[in-house]
């Protein structure tokens, strides 16, 4: 009797195993395609991220772009006349947040006016967006660089600038 009671139990747990095992596998393979369904939709939303991430930093260069051409024109910034331009440029910086620091260089890449107050005589000679500047008429990005007191990564934009004398 007792074979009889085993050899039932294998056939009524081959016929569940039957059962189940197609709805099983039913289960996982839904479960990988949701999985590979999700995976692309993530990735298509961080490109998205990433692409509003570069066109807004690509406006903000252009946007800069604009502002250091247009700042190249005024008398006080041609002349380098330090109070004004500082003022200038301190003023301008309240007004545009985005906006790290502001400042004016002589071609020897010592450091004029800034809209910052300098705590060191600095000087830019030995940067290479300072170089490119002085032999283009364009502006010129830099590498991002990290701002020692906010430890906060910023860009470099620099634009030749000539004197009334043109030099």
């Amino acid at each position: 009797m007792l074979g009889f009671f085993s050899k039932l139990r294998v056939q009524i747990l081959g016929i569940v195993l039957l059962a189940v095992i197609p709805a099983w596998g039913f289960v996982v393979y839904t479960g990988l395609e949701h999985r590979q369904l999700a995976k692309k939709h993530i990735e298509k939303e961080a490109v998205a991220v990433v692409q509003d991430i570069v066109n807004s930093q690509g406006q903000l260069i252009r946007q800069t772009r604009q502002l250091l051409i247009f700042l190249s024109k005024f008398p006080e910034i041609r002349q380098g006349r330090y109070q004004e331009c500082s003022a200038l440029f301190s003023g301008l910086m309240k007004e545009n947040q985005s906006v790290v620091n502001l400042g004016l260089a002589d071609y020897q890449g010592k450091i004029i006016c800034s809209g910052l107050p300098t705590q060191q005589l600095t000087t830019l000679a030995d940067q290479a967006y300072f170089q490119q500047a002085l032999k283009t008429r364009h502006v010129v990005v830099g590498d991002y660089q990290l701002n020692q007191s906010t430890n906060k990564p910023y860009l470099v934009l620099a634009k030749l600038v000539r004197n009334p004398a043109g030099t």
